[in-house]
């Protein structure tokens, strides 16, 4: 989608335009595990908010349980959660 063509656009990172696109793809068509995943990563990039992007990727993955980028999203943010002693947080993740 265009929040995929921003995203490449600027280097691979997301930006705020991006963010709005993504936002924008998951409620046209809430069903696509691939908008609520680029969601995810988008909440990560532009705002840091690492509990959005777990439900985004929790809905991916309850759309389509093989999902990769949802699963190596999702393993990511758990990862994160560990390496900055948030346990509770790594827990929440999962």
């Amino acid at each position: 989608g265009l929040g995929g063509c921003l995203y490449r656009m600027n280097n691979n990172k997301h930006t705020e335009e991006s963010l709005a696109c993504c936002q924008e793809a998951v409620r046209l068509e809430p069903s696509s595990a691939v908008f609520h995943s680029n969601l995810g990563k988008a909440l990560i990039d532009v705002r840091s908010d690492m509990e959005g992007a777990a439900r985004e990727f929790q809905e991916a993955l309850r759309l389509e349980p093989d999902f990769q980028e949802a699963q190596q999203g999702l393993a990511a943010l758990g990862e994160a959660a560990v390496l900055v002693g948030c346990k509770h947080g790594a827990v929440a993740i999962l």
